[in-house]
């Protein structure tokens, strides 16, 4: 009797105790490649597409090596070239996270940071412009400054030929306060204006998006605040309208924490990642996540008038969590052949302890109001709280749609101790996720 019930006490424990297994609970759709192929580490990607030949992407991330790497394709994604990114002396303290941005007429431009010394990083703002996919880079510096500043959170939009680029800047090194910038072009990023300060406190997130007429949008964290802004210019970004309070963050900011540590990225704090696009409608698009309820991470949207009148109360993007779950790095584009709105985030979704993530899409053909059931872009998992991860995370996620096909971009540890973290990118056509014929 006594050797029965150590028998089934020891059971009990087992089955009390044991891991809980991952389920892989999202249907894959899509075509995934590696486009990084490279030993060191690269994380935070960006992307852009040529908007009169969407055949053409061009993106960015971070690396191990070069400071900063370039991924472009002139097929739409079938294929995929990768280098060192825009030449410049600088030190590759593996903190940079650039920028990326095609204007018409296919002039690319590549926003980073450059820093000298990384015992003491000070990354200051240099854009790097060339016409075409294989153009050299000319390279220059954007508010140079002597002595110590910090340039980051940096976000393009682009409208014809013309092009605005946005930016945080610390200006002392024992101080918390961030100060925001905005500079625009005309001629496709060769000349540049003054730098103007925006009119937001402590902007710990930025994106930006311009419209068909002319129109500059602003979606920006305020820190000061602990909210979410949108603005409107109508006069190229020189003023701007009196801001939208778009929502209250839950997550408080600090200097040190620039949104909320939680189990899929523990040592580094996931940031709301702003998205702002203008639709087919000439609306305002907004995405972010924020810590919700039951005290994971969740994907939010709005959608907003030219006027910044809300049309789309803020709501949850996605279904409700099922059980317990992050969704966390969301980026928003519009199909501009059809009005689909794409999103794509990651998402811990299966995982019972919130560590390995999927990058998942969504779409919606009505403006935001209802969103297809998600699908995973990657047939296996990342994650970040693995002991050779690198510290600050996944960074981003990037995301361009065009002709009844997104491209979402991710950083990707599934090869961790090889490859490190890897910059892949999948093919998702709209047919995967949502029934009936395109409209356009």
């Amino acid at each position: 009797m006594i050797a029965v019930a150590i028998t089934t006490a020891i059971t009990i424990i087992y089955f009390k105790t044991r891991p809980k297994p991952v389920h892989v609970e999202r249907r894959l759709a899509g075509r995934e490649q590696n486009v990084s192929n490279n030993p060191r580490v690269q994380y935070a990607p960006a992307l852009a597409l040529d908007p009169p030949d969407p055949r053409v992407l061009l993106g960015g991330s971070s690396d191990g090596l070069a400071d900063t790497r370039i991924y472009t394709s002139a097929d739409g994604g079938e294929s995929w070239a990768t280098s060192a990114g825009p030449p410049l002396l600088r030190g590759n303290c593996k903190i940079d996270r650039p920028a990326v941005a095609i204007t018409a007429g296919g002039r690319q431009l590549f926003a980073f940071g450059a820093t000298q010394f990384c015992d003491l990083p000070e990354p200051k703002l240099h854009v790097a412009v060339r016409d075409g996919i294989d153009g050299p880079w000319h390279v220059r510096a954007l508010l140079p400054v002597k002595g110590y500043a910090k340039d980051e959170h940096y976000a393009f939009a682009t409208s014809g030929r013309r092009v605005w680029l946005a930016w945080s800047r610390r200006p002392n090194q024992f101080s918390g306060t961030l100060i925001g910038y905005l500079v625009a072009s005309t001629d496709g990023g060769r000349t540049w204006s003054t730098p103007r300060r925006l009119p937001v406190s402590q902007p710990f997130a930025l994106s930006l998006a311009a419209s068909r007429n002319g129109e500059l949008y602003l979606a920006a964290a305020d820190g000061d605040n602990n909210r979410l802004v949108a603005l409107r210019s109508n006069d190229g970004g020189k003023t701007f309208d009196r801001p939208r309070i778009l929502a209250d963050f839950v997550a408080p900011y600090e200097e040190a924490c620039e949104g909320a540590f939680l189990p899929p990225q523990p040592r580094y704090c996931i940031a709301p990642s702003v998205r702002a696009v203008v639709d087919n409608a000439n609306d305002l698009d907004v995405t972010w996540s924020d810590v919700e309820a039951n005290q994971s991470d969740g994907v939010r949207f709005v959608r907003l008038s030219p006027a910044l009148r809300v049309l789309t109360p803020p709501r949850r993007l996605g279904p409700p969590d099922r059980d317990v779950s992050d969704q966390f790095d969301p980026s928003l584009a519009v199909d501009a052949s059809d009005g689909t709105l794409w999103a794509c985030y990651m998402d811990t979704f299966g995982d019972p302890y919130r560590h390995e993530a999927w990058p998942t899409c969504t779409a919606s053909r009505n403006g935001g109001r209802t969103w297809a059931v998600p699908v995973r872009v990657a047939d296996r998992a990342s994650d970040e709280t693995q002991t050779a991860a690198q510290l600050r995370g996944y960074g981003s996620t990037a995301l361009v749609a065009a002709n009844g096909v997104a491209h979402p971009m991710w950083t990707d540890t599934r090869n961790l101790v090889e490859m490190s973290e890897e910059i892949y990118v999948s093919s998702v056509r709209e047919g995967s996720l949502l029934r009936g014929p395109r409209s356009g």
